[in-house]
């Protein structure tokens, strides 16, 4: 078990390499390159993906904006294998980690074994990340033999009164008995993988379960445990601490727009997990081929934002989703162009409740 900052990559990165091909290599250097470079048009493709299962969740966490029952505008539902598999086919070549995550739980999609096989099988390292509050604990088995590298498991507190407090209708002993399956699993079939990480959400109503959270992980045989600082209302919040997440978000520039891309259950496209309406999506997958969206007038605006030489190309009444988001505003030489776009109002976050 892993506890440091940076330790937890130590276990990712022995799953992750094998995954690595040239061509892999050569289009993430290259999508650096343009990212650094603010390429408009980059002629690289993402080097990662997230793919939503399902936007239906079986909590009611109420700092989430599905938790909290906030309309997306999105149709309930599970993700259609045919569109999955026709996005994963096209990024395939270029794919180095496929995250099964966003706005629902993942493993209530029935066939969500047969989506981790798809990337599996194209040599891409999969990522899920979970409440793991499941009737079915076979569920596990499956996506495990469908060959999952990675395994979040997100948790708020060491007791039930506490953990239920954020994890609204969950039950932390389907927590702990879904760990312990994944370590017994693991233990027979002599494999390393998936790696499992336990997040806990830090809080001010559950710090004091913290050393206690971390207990259950380690008798859990759970690889990393990690402090992730939740999100919500101010009173509700931690100060935030010295941590890779915070170091890392201070970096002003939008990285997203280039090296990742988000597939929503619905067929949405957006460039960034916190678009969380469907009337901020760049495209929708049911009716454009990726390739033609890579470089559409949505994604090409929405590079431009961090451009100082296209500043002055920007429409004052350009409505664009991105317009709200904190690292937009951040820009300098987009000081003038916001304050004269009435549309350009900056939200917490652009998917928050």
């Amino acid at each position: 078990m892993t506890f440091g900052k940076w330790g937890r990559l130590i276990p990712l990165s022995l799953a992750g390499g094998r995954h690595l091909t040239f061509k892999k290599v050569f289009n993430f250097f290259r999508c650096e390159a343009e990212c650094f470079l603010h390429v408009e048009r980059p002629k690289s493709m993402p080097y990662s993906a997230i793919i939503e299962p399902t936007n239906i969740c079986n909590l009611q966490c109420p700092y989430c904006p599905t938790g909290a029952g906030r309309d997306s505008g999105r149709k309930k539902t599970m993700l259609d294998l045919s569109l999955a598999e026709s996005f994963i086919n096209t990024l395939a070549p270029y794919l180095i980690s496929a995250n099964f995550y966003n706005w629902g739980e993942p493993l209530l999609h029935p066939q969500i074994d047969a989506l981790v096989r798809m990337c599996h099988e194209r040599n891409i390292f999969t990522s899920l990340s979970t409440n793991l509050n499941i009737r079915e604990l076979d569920v596990l088995e499956r996506v495990c033999k469908a060959g999952l590298d990675h395994m979040v498991v997100s948790c708020s507190g060491a007791t039930q009164e506490v953990y239920e407090t954020y994890h609204r209708g969950g039950n932390l002993d389907k927590l702990v008995a879904g760990l312990k399956y994944l370590r017994d699993l693991k233990k027979r079939s002599g494999s390393r993988l998936p790696v499992v990480e336990l997040h806990y959400i830090f809080f001010k109503h559950n710090q004091h379960e913290l050393e206690a959270a971390r207990q259950i992980a380690k008798d859990m045989g759970v690889t990393a445990f990690r402090i992730m600082d939740g999100s919500g209302p101010e009173e509700a919040l931690v100060e935030a601490r010295d941590d890779p997440k915070y170091i890392l978000s201070d970096v002003k520039h939008c990285h997203q727009l280039w090296h990742l891309t988000v597939l929503n259950a619905d067929g949405g496209i957006t460039p960034c997990y916190y678009l969380y309406f469907k009337q901020d999506n760049f495209a929708d997958l049911a009716k454009d081929h990726w390739r033609n969206v890579r470089n559409n007038e949505s994604y090409v605006l929405a590079r431009k934002l961090f451009s100082p030489s296209c500043a002055g190309d920007l429409d004052t009444n350009l409505v664009h989703p991105c317009l709200k988001c904190e690292k937009v505003h951040q820009q300098k030489h987009l000081k003038e162009y916001l304050s004269l776009n009435k549309n350009a109002k900056k939200s917490h976050r652009t998917g928050g409740p």
